[in-house]
C-alpha cells in the first residue's frame, strides 16, 4: 500500500508537537490518509443502520482486544517492524486486494484477512476505516492495525504508524515513555518506508531533513526526499506538500 520544520519532539510532555507554521497541523492529519479516497462516515442518517455499525465496530474492538501480539507490535518500531510478517505471497504479489468499502462493509471479513492471511490490505483498510469514523480516543486501535499492517509488508502501514508516533496520537502512545528513542524511531520509519516506494513516507523524511529533530539538517537530502515523493506520485497529496517544502527551501532564507 503506497501511495520537518515545524515538528518538534518535547521532552517534557513526551509528545511531539508543532513548533513553527500552522501548514503542519493541517499535514499532522493528512499523512494519516494515505490512500487517495473518500470515505463516507459509518454512521448515517438511518440510526438503526447506525446502532449496527456500532456494533461491528465493538466486536471489532473486543476482537482486537484479545491479540496480545498486536499490542506488542504497537510498542515496536516501524522500521523494525516492516515485512515481519509478511507472507511469501505477499512478497510475490498474489494477494488480493481490499478495498475500504468492503472492510467497511464487513469488518468481521478483513479481520479474517488480516491476521489468518497475513493480508496487508485487509489490515490497512480496517486501520483506515476505524480512523476515520471512530472516536480519537480509540486511535489506539488503528494505530495497532497499522502496526499489524506495516509487519505484514505495508510500507503505507509504517508511515502511518510512524505518524501517529510523531503526532502523539494517543494518551497510551507507547513512545510517549520513549522521549529517546521517538525520533530516531520515527526518522528510520520514514527512511525505510521512502526506499519502499512510498510516498507519504518520502515527503515525511524531508521534513526530518529540515526540521534537525533526529538528524543534522541537509537541505540537499530534504529536496532528494521531496522530489522522490513526486516521482513517486506526482498528482498526491503527499507531492502537493512535498512542492511547498521544495518552493521554500528555493527561496533565499528557506533553508535556514
Amino acid at each position: 500500500m503506497s501511495a520537518s520544520a515545524g515538528l518538534g519532539f518535547s521532552g517534557g510532555t513526551g509528545c511531539y508537537r508543532m513548533s513553527r507554521i500552522e501548514i503542519w497541523k493541517v499535514f499532522g492529519a493528512a499523512v494519516l490518509v494515505t490512500v487517495a479516497i473518500t470515505v463516507p462516515s459509518l454512521a448515517g442518517d438511518d440510526k438503526e443502520q447506525a446502532k449496527q455499525d456500532g456494533k461491528q465496530f465493538e466486536a471489532l474492538q473486543h476482537d482486537l482486544d484479545r491479540r496480545a501480539d498486536l499490542w506488542m507490535r504497537r510498542q515496536a518500531c516501524p522500521a523494525d517492524l516492516f515485512q515481519q510478517d509478511q507472507t511469501l505471497f505477499s512478497r510475490w504479489d498474489l494477494t488480493r486486494d481490499y478495498t475500504v468499502g468492503e472492510c467497511e462493509a464487513d469488518p468481521a471479513a478483513c479481520l479474517k484477512g488480516c491476521f489468518d492471511d497475513g493480508n496487508e490490505d485487509a489490515c490497512f483498510q480496517l486501520a483506515y476505516i476505524h480512523q476515520q469514523n471512530a472516536p480519537k480516543a480509540l486511535s489506539r486501535y488503528s494505530q495497532a492495525l497499522f502496526a499489524q499492517a506495516c509487519a505484514a509488508g505495508s510500507d503505507g502501514g509504517c508511515t502511518n504508524r510512524a505518524a501517529g508516533i510523531l503526532r502523539g496520537t494517543t494518551d497510551d502512545e507507547p513512545f510517549l515513555a520513549k522521549v529517546d528513542q521517538a525520533p530516531s524511531c520515527v526518522f528510520r520509519s520514514f527512511e525505510v518506508t521512502c526506499d519502499a516506494g512510498d510516498a507519504w513516507g518520502c515527503t515525511m523524511l524531508g521534513w526530518q531533513y529540515t526540521s534537525g529533530e533526529a538528524v543534522a539538517v541537509d537541505t540537499a537530502k530534504a529536496r532528494a526526499a521531496f522530489e522522490k515523493s513526486c516521482a513517486i506520485s506526482p498528482d498526491f497529496v503527499a507531492c502537493d506538500y512535498a512542492r511547498m517544502e521544495l518552493e521554500r527551501l528555493n527561496t533565499p532564507d528557506g533553508a535556514d
